[in-house]
């Protein structure tokens, strides 16, 4: 089994496991009974440095995304500053996007280290066990994709989701399985996602 589903932050280091490439921390759903409208998909990347300063939320207020709840940029504040520690990181990548459509629609890994994505908005990221691939490729996992909904696993809204790609160390050809989920109508999907740099 490579991947682990917890509810305890002490096992997110779980994911340095050499056995393990995806781990997802269980959380309550975070989303706002106001739903957050953006005119357009949006995608803002920022690089941000330790110690980690609360900056975002003037990052957000000089970008115009004034309207973004409290609780959204102190969580995403708390889990820069968790990524880092967890990773010894002096800065992360961060991309927060607004989306109205899949960014990835089909099953892939990532060639970088370790990423971490949370959905703040909408449905959260979909993922597959390696160990049940077998001898499946994602090209027929992919092409079939109905077929195998009985191995796709699907991150709550809210969730921590730490993905191990493929270019952390001796993870080659093991890189976490994932795609971006569909997109519901009328509602702007709100994601996360930090990066080693």
């Amino acid at each position: 089994n490579s991947v682990l589903k917890t509810q305890n932050f002490e096992d997110l280091v779980e994911i340095l496991n050499p056995k393990i490439n995806i781990v997802v921390l269980e959380r309550d759903k975070l989303t706002s009974l106001e739903q957050f409208h953006f005119p357009f998909e949006f995608q803002l990347r920022e690089v941000i440095e330790k110690p980690i300063q609360p900056e975002l939320k003037k990052i957000f207020h000089e970008k115009n995304l004034t309207e973004i709840p409290e609780y959204w940029i102190s969580d995403m504040e708390f889990l820069i500053e968790m990524f880092s520690d967890l990773l010894g990181l002096e800065r992360v990548g961060l991309r927060l996007g607004f989306l109205k459509s899949r960014l990835c629609p089909k099953f892939h890994v990532d060639f970088v280290g370790i990423r971490l994505l949370c959905t703040y908005q909408g449905n959260g990221t979909e993922f597959i066990d390696r160990s049940v691939l077998h001898n499946l490729s994602l090209q027929d996992i992919n092409e079939n994709s109905n077929h195998y909904q009985n191995i796709i696993q699907i991150a709550k809204c809210g969730d921590i989701v730490l993905l191990k790609g493929e270019r952390w160390e001796n993870n080659s050809n093991f890189g976490a399985v994932h795609r971006s989920p569909n997109v519901e109508t009328q509602i702007m999907r709100v994601v996360m996602s930090l990066d080693i740099l």
